[in-house]
């Protein structure tokens, strides 16, 4: 038989874990009031974005971080810089705001993460030597890249857009996530896809491509072919 002092623990775990929930499905509704504010930030070459954000990302001489959102509900937005990367997100509650935006300038760029229902969109093209971009859950990207090597995942229903010009890219694909690089031009891709995920790429010299379920690739320009394909997934020449 428990004793009374275990039940009040147990009651109290309970009402513990109820206020917890509770707070964590809380809905802040925006002032409608929208504003921008600049957040100091150190020096970066990285960026983790997760959340609702719609991200608007150049490069420049220095880095720099402006956010714009309802005005109550700025305390909510947390950025910091740890390690060389740039880390954005909402914390603590579920925030309704009027607009979510961020405007990020940055002067090298090596690593991107996006996830949930992040946006985002290159404001200017992108000068990179080796950059490793994670897209996953909703989140959608659109930058338009010139150099040397790209390294990019996508998952869950993840997307990504891309125009430019590199030499190689090292491309992952895998639940229901879409790529559209037919703009981006490639000296030479090696591409593996597991799931439904689907890639339109633009390939000059060779194409690596492993397919695993249903997925299919279609590529622009006349490149030397590898395929391996299980599943009822395809390889087929834009025409």
């Amino acid at each position: 038989m428990k004793t009374k002092h275990q039940l009040f623990i147990h009651l109290f775990l309970i009402i513990g874990s109820l206020i917890l929930f509770s707070s964590c499905d809380e809905i802040i509704i925006g002032s409608g009031k929208v504003v921008k504010e600049s957040r100091n930030v150190n020096s970066f070459k990285a960026i983790d974005i997760s959340g609702s954000f719609k991200i608007f990302l150049s490069q420049g001489d220095n880095e720099s971080l402006m956010i714009e959102a309802d005005d109550n509900l700025m305390k909510y937005i947390k950025s910091h810089v740890s390690g060389g990367t740039l880390y954005l997100e909402t914390i603590g509650y579920n925030l309704k705001s009027t607009t979510l935006k961020a405007y990020i300038t940055i002067k090298v760029l090596n690593n991107i993460e996006a996830s949930g229902a992040v946006k985002i969109t290159g404001e200017t093209p992108l000068d990179i030597d080796d950059l490793s971009i994670e897209v996953s859950g909703a989140a959608n990207l659109n930058i338009e890249l010139y150099g040397d090597k790209l390294e990019l995942k996508v998952s869950g229903a993840g997307k990504g857009s891309m125009k430019g010009n590199i030499d190689k890219a090292v491309i992952k694909l895998s639940g229901a996530s879409k790529l559209f690089a037919e703009e981006l031009i490639v000296n030479n891709i090696d591409i593996e896809i597991s799931g439904a995920g689907s890639a339109k790429v633009n390939v000059i010299n060779e194409l690596d491509a492993s397919i695993s379920g249903a997925g299919n690739i279609r590529y622009a320009g006349n490149p030397k072919v590898h395929s391996n394909i299980s599943g009822a997934g395809k390889v087929k020449r834009i025409e």
